[in-house]
């Protein structure tokens, strides 16, 4: 129901007359009448736009032309009687993060830090981000280490820092955001060390990058020490990646990181260099044009 009410106010808000025909626009269409076919389109007049106006305000209870069914449970209890029709999760847009060292953020006025195993969600207008841009600040890419974030052998300009987790629903966004806005020279990023994770850090253009202190002798210590960490077939399926990022870096000190990965079929995941403490160093991030 909530996906249906979506698409209708979706598509009367951008004020077009066509939708694409897919499975939640063709429930629409056979729920209603409304709309005609056309290959792989739904096209409609001006009174069937109306018509879906009517058939959203009796799916949602409000209308879709000026109303939405975006928010978590509690706002969407202030809109309609059933708060379930929101298709938020009810954690989906909380910043989880956590404070290493002496570090805090301050919540809702108070100066909040987090002992090892625990962490913090937090809706994004209780942050305060005026006092997180004076922290250092380490953008985290799997949400699966969080909760052991003081198991993560941070370089030793970084042992002070919040710890933000990437996000993954409606808190992206918000992530997003506070990166951008971020004093570029207190922020590293730490992603998986195979070419999709040095890609994405590299995308934000700023900052440095966490990766593993040995990574020149990564290759043999993998093998030697740490026998099957290294996931190769993700390596394998990441080179499309590996070429674009090759390509980008020529002449700079990530063309040799990535030719060690190439050379040792590296793609070793985050879980995996927290669980065995492997010490991290902070490159430079670059400008990528991304």
């Amino acid at each position: 129901m909530s996906a249906e009410f979506g698409a209708i106010e979706r598509l009367l808000k951008s004020g077009k007359h066509v939708a694409q025909y897919g499975k939640v626009w063709a429930a629409i269409h056979e729920q209603t009448g409304l709309g005609t076919v056309m290959g792989r389109q739904l096209h409609f007049n001006r009174s069937e736009i109306d018509g879906l106006r009517r058939y959203a305000r009796q799916l949602g209870g409000i209308d879709p032309q000026f109303g939405s069914l975006k928010g978590g449970r509690l706002a969407m209890a202030g809109k309609v009687a059933n708060e379930k029709l929101t298709n938020d999760s009810v954690f989906g847009d909380l910043l989880v993060l956590a404070t290493a060292g002496d570090a805090e953020v301050v919540v809702n006025g108070h100066a909040t830090r987090t002992p090892p195993g625990a962490v913090l969600s937090v809706k994004p207008q209780a942050l305060d981000g005026a006092s997180l841009k004076g922290q250092r600040l380490v953008l985290v890419e799997n949400g699966a280490i969080m909760p052991a974030w003081n198991e993560i052998l941070l370089p030793t300009p970084w042992q002070n820092s919040v710890i933000l987790y990437r996000g993954h629903r409606e808190n992206v966004a918000e992530v997003q955001r506070i990166v951008a806005d971020h004093p570029a020279h207190k922020l590293a990023l730490y992603y998986d060390f195979d070419p999709e994770g040095i890609d994405l850090a590299l995308r934000w253009g700023k900052g440095v990058i966490l990766i593993p202190e040995d990574w020149r002798q990564v290759g043999q210590v993998e093998i030697t020490e740490h026998q099957g960490i290294s996931q190769r077939s993700v390596f394998r399926q990441q080179q499309a990646r590996l070429t674009r990022t090759r390509g980008i870096v020529a002449g700079t000190m990530w063309e040799s990181v990535l030719k060690v990965m190439e050379q040792n079929e590296l793609a070793i995941m985050q879980e995996h260099l927290t669980q065995r403490r492997w010490p991290l160093t902070q490159l430079p991030s670059i400008d990528t044009g991304s």
